[in-house]
């Protein structure tokens, strides 16, 4: 007996912010958003059919769950390689406001970086991932360029327009979110960058997951590319939640000793001088 797959195209309105849409083996959501730019991060794996119109040329590309994606002007065909429907998160935001070269970062519980570039060589943007339900953020950088600022974009409040929150140079930040956002470098490019952050992360899965910063790779109409690290060499440093609870579990512990210490001398010091004023009582 022979069974037949029916291939399903369907275009879906993608709104500018954090967004989605259906794939499976037999749906394929077809891009055609020659004026954006869509940023998928790491959830499972895709099939990826970029569409060259200068060239008239397809490519194809399978996405594995670990990989992330920048689409940049140019038309492609995504279907899911699993069993299933799928919705696939995204950020879809207009060309060049994330330049290629972006950075995507991943923590089990907590990342902390620091990093130092001569000349940043183009602005940039951070994602974080977004398999969580909080994250916390605090840091500083400083820069020469008089109009340098980082912008956090928060998903639930998003406007493409205004930021919701703005810091300049030299001024540390501290945020809370309990949605998707993304980080972005404004006005930097061209001169030197250092960048000291924090990132917390409160996840309801008890899976762990790696810590780490990457580029993310890119496809526009001039092909493929991973470019370099926009701010260069930088320190990195990891927790994972395990560390993180035994920590919390030593200090309990630890506390709990101290408090039945406590208890036990309090008790026994009573004991004591009655013990000694017994023993001492002179007889008549």
């Amino acid at each position: 007996m022979l069974f037949f797959v029916a291939l399903v195209s369907a275009e879906h309105q993608l709104n500018i912010g954090f967004t989605s849409f259906p794939v499976s083996k037999s749906q394929i959501f077809q891009y055609k958003h020659p004026n954006g730019t869509l940023v998928i991060p790491p959830r499972f794996p895709l099939i990826l059919e970029t569409i060259h119109s200068k060239e008239k040329t397809k490519s194809m590309n399978v996405l594995e769950a670990s990989d992330s994606i920048q689409i940049i002007g140019v038309n492609a065909n995504i279907s899911s390689v699993l069993s299933g429907e799928k919705i696939v998160k995204t950020w879809y935001l207009p060309n060049n406001f994330c330049p290629p070269g972006s950075i995507f970062t991943s923590a089990d519980h907590k990342i902390d970086f620091v990093t130092n570039t001569s000349s940043l060589f183009h602005d940039f943007c951070i994602f974080p991932q977004i398999n969580t339900i909080a994250q916390y953020v605090e840091g500083s950088f400083t820069s020469p360029a008089p109009n340098c600022t980082i912008e956090f974009y928060d998903s639930s409040v998003f406007n493409i327009n205004s930021p919701t929150y703005l810091s300049n140079t030299y001024v540390p930040f501290r945020y809370t979110f309990n949605a998707p956002y993304f980080i972005r470098f404004n006005k930097c490019k061209k001169q030197s960058l250092s960048v000291s952050m924090k990132i917390y992360v409160s996840r309801n899965d008890i899976k762990s997951e790696d810590c780490f910063i990457r580029t993310i790779p890119s496809i526009s109409n001039q092909g493929g590319a991973l470019l370099r690290n926009p701010m260069g060499d930088f320190d990195l440093e990891c927790k994972s939640a395990a560390e993180s609870y035994l920590k919390v579990i030593s200090v309990f512990f630890v506390f709990s000793l101290i408090v039945l210490g406590v208890i036990l001398f309090c008790f026994m010091i009573p004991m004591y001088k009655k013990r000694n004023h017994v023993m001492f009582t002179p007889a008549f």
